[in-house]
């Protein structure tokens, strides 16, 4: 599977935008008024980190901005993206597929994902061989993160809250950090289980976590340039890595995709453990 991680155009920003906090804003303007008061409140939120305090015609001025590059079909072009049926997508489609459409793990070039042990936020060894006859899902981030982990947590505790209980034993969450220096097992032990108790935060060295993240194809990079001491951003990857009952990478699914589509994913990635044992 190549590499497909590559910052988003800000067409692409302004046509998913409304859709990265599952529908909960209505418009663009909603977008831009929430992270103009700060976005998200994280408890581990950097000092860095302050609400841009637009006034209403700067507001205005990027949303009219935004919209320019979207033009007045949004909806339309949403719907569209979103309607590609989701399922098995051989190495040619994956070239021709939309951002929007999960990608199904091809084996045949590289082979992605893996085994590998860190450490849980209860300070005991966790390998993912662990969860073998379960759908696993895999996000990477870190704990002082602004907007896209928080956002994408809550994503995965609401669907797990919408799953039976018999199917909702059958899928684990993991998050595991891309910022080992802070994120020690204590501080995901405060961390993860807030937004969801069944949730496990996975930490490491360094190297560890490095190398989980090259057998991934994710990535991470500290922004050095407002860096000062433990106060720092992390660029990083933001898809969501579904592995199934063998321990196999099934999907990867890109930030932003609606939950009910990524609901649907994991029930048939359920349904279809019997035949992965």
């Amino acid at each position: 599977l190549k590499r497909t991680n590559k910052t988003p155009s800000l067409r692409n920003v302004a046509l998913t935008a409304p859709y990265m906090h599952d529908g909960s804003f209505s418009s663009l303007r909603d977008v831009v008024e929430f992270y103009n008061q700060g976005g998200i409140k994280n408890p581990n939120l950097d000092p860095l980190i302050q609400p841009l305090g637009l006034d209403d015609s700067e507001v205005k001025q990027i949303v009219a901005f935004m919209e320019s590059l979207t033009g007045s079909n949004v909806s339309e072009l949403v719907e569209d993206a979103f309607s590609a049926p989701v399922g098995d997508v051989t190495s040619e489609d994956n070239e021709l597929k939309p951002a929007s459409v999960p990608l199904k793990a091809d084996k045949s070039e590289v082979s992605v994902g893996g085994d590998f042990t860190l450490t849980d936020h209860h300070g005991k060894p966790f390998a993912l061989n662990q969860l073998r006859g379960k759908v696993t899902l895999i996000f990477f981030g870190y704990t002082h993160c602004p907007d896209v982990c928080p956002t994408e947590l809550a994503s995965l505790a609401r669907i797990l809250k919408q799953l039976p209980k018999q199917e909702a034993d059958k899928v684990q969450g993991l998050f595991i950090t891309v910022d080992p220096e802070r994120d020690s097992a204590e501080l995901l032990s405060q961390y993860v289980p807030y937004f969801h108790s069944d949730l496990i935060g996975l930490t490491g060295t360094t190297e560890e976590i490095k190398s989980v993240m090259d057998a991934y194809n994710a990535y991470s990079r500290v922004d050095k340039t407002n860096r000062k001491d433990k106060l720092y951003f992390v660029d990083h990857s933001a898809n969501l890595y579904i592995v199934d009952g063998m321990g196999a990478l099934a999907q990867i699914v890109p930030f932003g995709f609606p939950e009910k589509h990524i609901l649907d994913i994991v029930k048939t990635r359920i349904a279809a453990l019997t035949n992965d044992s």
